[in-house]
């Protein structure tokens, strides 16, 4: 988990990018502390915490002690599934806390509350924390930090679903908008009983969430789903999204190859891989594919 943990401090500042006046600052800062080394106050001045694989006597209990020293400024407790349940009884999101009847009823009865706001939040991070790989861990801890205000997130900003935080006027304008451009590629997707169970699928998840909408759609492609999506999201962009490319990590061009320059006869033999094909290289085992992608 140290290691799972130390990857994701890495990575997050890239995903959410540099601060456009601060002379090329991170918009966030992360660290990766072991919890059997955690000090009671370690924790102060943090927005979000997350909880991985803590699950020991000792581990929960100097947790325990730094999220009580921390409560003040945190906005965000997250804990991943193969916490334990004390830790995972402590998390919170926004003015929602899981553990507390009084929220869960607030968020329940007033879905437009602020503890509304966070259970939703913590739902969605809570998804993405049980599939248990990284890139779903860095699009939590980005959901939670957006989603309660912490700073803007420009990844994670384009929402596609209706939402109370969008508020009434927003998805008015947004629907009008599909209606408006869209009107044919609508009729005819909500007509083919494939293609409507596709969309329904795709408003039950967040469209933030990557794999979840890549899994929905790829399970129920269809020439309708094809011309809905290419018209709403490409042809008009309905929801005004605008999600910039990621520029870092730096990773500089590879200039040789097998001790020799890389031109361009070495990058298409590159490209052949193992694929047993007259242009492959010497090295090839000629095999039925180029590539295998092991996980």
């Amino acid at each position: 988990w140290r290691q799972v943990s130390d990857q994701l401090a890495l990575r997050l500042p890239h995903f959410a990018g540099t601060l456009s006046d601060g002379g090329g600052l991170d918009v966030i800062q992360t660290t990766s502390i072991k919890a059997t080394e955690l000090g009671a106050a370690d924790l102060k001045g943090q927005d979000i915490v997350v909880a991985l694989g803590v699950c020991t006597d000792e581990e929960q209990t100097k947790l325990a002690a730094a999220l009580d020293a921390a409560q003040d400024s945190l906005a965000a407790i997250l804990a991943d599934p193969t916490c334990g349940e004390e830790t995972r009884s402590r998390q919170k999101a926004g003015k929602y806390v899981k553990s507390s009847a009084i929220a869960n009823a607030c968020a329940s009865i007033i879905p437009w509350s602020a503890a509304a706001t966070g259970m939703r939040v913590l739902s969605k991070t809570d998804t993405l924390l049980e599939r248990k790989s990284s890139e779903d861990y860095i699009f939590a801890v980005l959901f939670a930090i957006h989603g309660l205000g912490v700073t803007t997130i420009d990844a994670v900003k384009s929402d596609l679903n209706p939402s109370w935080e969008k508020g009434p006027i927003r998805n008015a304008q947004e629907f009008k908008k599909m209606a408006d451009c869209c009107g044919p590629q609508i009729a005819a997707a909500i007509s083919d009983p494939q293609t409507k169970k596709a969309i329904d699928s795709l408003n039950a998840v967040d469209l933030r969430d990557q794999v979840g909408s890549y899994r929905v759609i790829v399970s129920n492609e269809t020439p309708e789903l094809e011309d809905f999506t290419l018209c709403i999201l490409q042809q008009n962009d309905c929801f005004g999204c605008d999600a910039p490319i990621l520029d870092r990590p730096k990773v500089p061009l590879q200039k040789e190859w097998r001790g020799k320059p890389l031109d361009q006869e070495a990058a298409k033999q590159i490209i052949i891989g193992h694929l047993d094909h007259p242009d492959a290289a010497d090295c090839s085992k000629r095999e039925d594919w180029s590539w295998r992608i092991c996980v």
